[in-house]
């Protein structure tokens, strides 16, 4: 999601539990790609979050937006309308299905 400006502050990261294990949200500040005052949070779903949002009975676009700002604005004031978003949708992509990758910790780029 793409904000007119940075209202979560300093985190670079942050996170709201659930008692809905489908519920959980994970948000990371992408900011520095942005140009200007502009704001960037991008929201990562794994496991039953991302089942929930992705099957092909889940939530429209619209709606994963819509929840989520709801989230924003139980947790910050005065949180503006994203100026523009993205929803993927990693389960269903054909080249990924859901799956991930990283490079452990002490990897070289031999590795």
């Amino acid at each position: 999601l793409k904000f007119p400006r940075r209202f979560w502050g300093s985190s670079e990261s942050f996170g709201v539990a659930s008692e809905d294990p489908t519920k959980i949200k994970a948000f990371v500040d992408e900011t520095t790609i942005a140009d200007g005052a502009c704001g960037i949070l991008v929201l990562y779903h794994g496991g039953d979050v991302a089942r929930r949002v992705d099957r092909d009975d889940g939530l429209t676009d619209e709606e994963c937006v819509e929840e989520v700002m709801e989230t924003l604005r139980r947790l910050f004031d005065d949180v503006p309308d994203p100026l523009t978003y993205k929803v993927t949708r990693w389960l269903a992509d054909p080249y990924a299905y859901g799956a991930y990758s990283y490079a452990k910790v002490g990897c070289t780029q031999k590795d």
